[in-house]
């Protein structure tokens, strides 16, 4: 899997919002593998970060933008389009 396979993995997985421990228990990734394709993901506004919770109990939120819907529409196209095997 590539980074933009990750990419387009995080992405379908906050289309409605997702809590950080969730997302990184989805991905099956390393805490450090998974901050490094989130920040590199909120630089280009594919994804943002909403805090929600307590002080004492913080929940962070990650929740894919508009351009991030875009750009998986775009790679879902490509996928299906050149990564389909033909029968």
């Amino acid at each position: 899997m590539g980074k933009v396979d990750i990419a387009a993995a995080i992405l379908e997985f906050t289309m409605k919002g997702l809590p950080l421990q969730d997302l990184q228990a989805r991905m099956n990734v390393s805490r450090g593998a998974l901050e490094e394709n989130l920040a590199l993901l909120k630089s280009k506004d594919l994804i943002t970060f909403q805090n929600k919770g307590s002080k004492k109990d913080p929940i962070t939120i990650v929740r894919i933008t508009k351009r991030g819907i875009r750009f998986l529409s775009m790679y879902n196209s490509i996928s299906v389009k050149y990564l389909t095997v033909a029968k």
